[in-house]
């Protein structure tokens, strides 16, 4: 009896912990601007979520906030996202056009890798397939990169590859890259975040990955 319930104290506890840290530094910026520093609810967010939790003290009451709300979130040197509109595509599975079918939407964006030269991003709605996005200094827009597949007829499905050729575009100034080895980088979150800090690296500036 004793043993059940020190066994159980300690499961309690353990669980008590386990919530109490589950709430890290982290910050929101609301659409006016301001940058609030609160407690981020440390979630992993392999889809996109309408919402955040937060505390502004450790003990204190616990809050929800919209993302459509906010700018930004995020929680200190783990995970950054951001609120944008941007180009996306809507071709379903069954689309027949090699071409993006590209429309403005406010998504949110989970940063992979910042830098004054080079950013990357990835799109995680269950409304969508898994997108990637970036930017560059000299256009700092936020671009798709454009990966599509298509019914070419009844059996035969086509690649519309195009994030190859604004790879080449828009990384190929760096030395170490050619249009060969560019046209071989596959459409994955590693390869993507291993070619965005090999750039960043020839281009002389430091950058930040984000998990």
């Amino acid at each position: 009896m004793r043993y059940n319930l020190f066994f159980l104290t300690a499961l309690l506890s353990i669980s008590l912990f386990a919530q109490k840290n589950a709430f890290k530094k982290g910050y929101f910026i609301t659409l006016s601007g301001d940058t609030i520093n609160c407690l981020l609810k440390d979630k992993k967010r392999k889809t996109i979520n309408e919402s955040f939790k937060y505390k502004l003290l450790e003990d204190g009451k616990e809050y929800e906030k919209n993302i459509e709300e906010v700018k930004e979130f995020g929680i200190e040197n783990v995970s950054k996202f951001i609120t944008k509109n941007v180009l996306v595509d809507f071709s379903n599975q069954l689309s027949i056009s090699r071409a993006p079918d590209l429309r403005n939407k406010n998504v949110l964006l989970k940063v992979l890798i910042e830098s004054p030269e080079a950013n990357l991003y990835v799109l995680n709605d269950s409304k969508f397939n898994k997108k990637f996005f970036f930017s560059i200094k000299n256009n700092e827009a936020i671009e798709q990169l454009v990966y599509k597949k298509y019914n070419v007829t009844s059996t035969q499905v086509g690649t519309n590859n195009y994030y190859k050729q604004q790879l080449i575009n828009n990384l190929s100034t760096c030395q170490i890259f050619d249009k060969s080895k560019l046209s071989k980088v596959d459409y994955a979150e590693d390869q993507f975040i291993n070619i965005f800090k090999l750039y960043n690296e020839c281009s002389g500036y430091k950058y930040v990955v984000y998990k």
